[in-house]
Formats: structure tokens, C-alpha cells, sequence
């Protein structure tokens, strides 16, 4: 499913990292800041994604035992942006509506995680179903004067 706040959006995939490992999680941050950063955030948002990202790929292997991220360039309404979804197939995230509205008490923190990593990104958005899995899309949008990125630059940034 589509999310609403990508209707309008043109996604180009920059790459994916399976998260198996901690080390995973730290490579997950790292990458998801150095892309930021080349895409031309300033450098509070590209703490923030990174933190997001790391705070996501946590969650997702102590509670999934790992997934998949995926991280997207994003054009929209003359706007950049990075996309990043991340899918695992775990139990799914029985408590959602708890931890949305912050009646939800965690000892292991993935109620903090998750309204944390909330509130760092423009967008977020979490699809959950009971023994199917998780998956979650964020977005973090520039500055709408920074301009759209051409194919070469793009290119360059992936190979990376």
C-alpha cells in the first residue's frame, strides 16, 4: 500500500541493507546520514535521519529478528527528500495504538523508539499486522530551494 504522503512523490532507489547483525544497525545509520548529507541536508537533519534510522533498525531486530531497509531519493511538489522503509516479518506490533498515544510502557524502550523516531522525520507512517510484520516508511523533506538532484549526481551518490 502506497503511503498518502507518497502519492505525489517520484522515488528512485538509492539501496537496501539486510539487518541481521548490530553492526547492521550502525552501518544502517552511517549510510542513511552520508546520504542525507549528499543529498544536501543540513547537518540537524542529518543527525536526525541517522538517529531515526538507527532507533528503527534497533527496534526492528530485537523485536523481528532483523529486516530489510531501504533507502529512496524522493522528489515532490518541486521538494527532495530521503525515503526509507523498513520491513520485517516478525510478530507484528501488538500494541500500536498504546504506544501512538503514549499510554504504552516499555521496559525494553520500543515505545520510545518509535514515537522518538516520529517525531525527528517530516513523514512516518507503520503497517502491522499480527504474525505478519512490520513495516514502516519515513521521510525527511529539504529545503525547497535546495533543488532537485540530476541522474548524474544521483548515480554518483548510489555508487557510493
Amino acid at each position: 500500500m502506497t503511503q498518502p504522503f507518497l502519492l505525489s512523490a517520484t522515488l528512485v532507489e538509492m539501496g537496501s541493507l539486510a539487518v541481521q547483525l548490530e553492526s547492521d544497525v550502525v552501518r544502517a545509520r552511517n549510510l542513511a546520514s552520508v546520504l542525507a548529507q549528499e543529498l544536501q541536508f543540513d547537518k540537524t537533519s542529518s543527525i536526525r535521519v541517522g538517529t531515526a534510522v538507527s532507533e528503527l533498525c534497533r527496534n526492528m531486530l530485537e523485536y523481528a529478528r532483523g529486516g530489510i531497509v531501504n533507502f529512496n531519493y524522493a522528489e515532490r511538489n518541486q521538494q527532495t527528500g530521503l525515503v526509507i522503509s523498513f520491513t520485517d516479518k516478525g510478530p507484528g506490533i501488538t500494541n500500536l495504538d498504546a504506544i501512538r498515544s503514549g499510554a504504552y510502557k516499555s521496559q525494553h524502550g520500543m515505545g520510545v523508539g518509535l514515537t522518538g523516531s516520529q517525531r525527528l522525520m517530516d513523514d512516518f507512517e507503520i503497517q502491522t499486522e499480527a504474525g505478519r510484520g512490520t513495516t514502516i516508511t519515513i521521510a525527511k523533506w529539504g529545503n525547497v530551494f535546495s533543488g532537485i538532484i540530476e541522474p548524474d549526481k544521483l548515480d554518483q551518490i548510489k555508487q557510493a
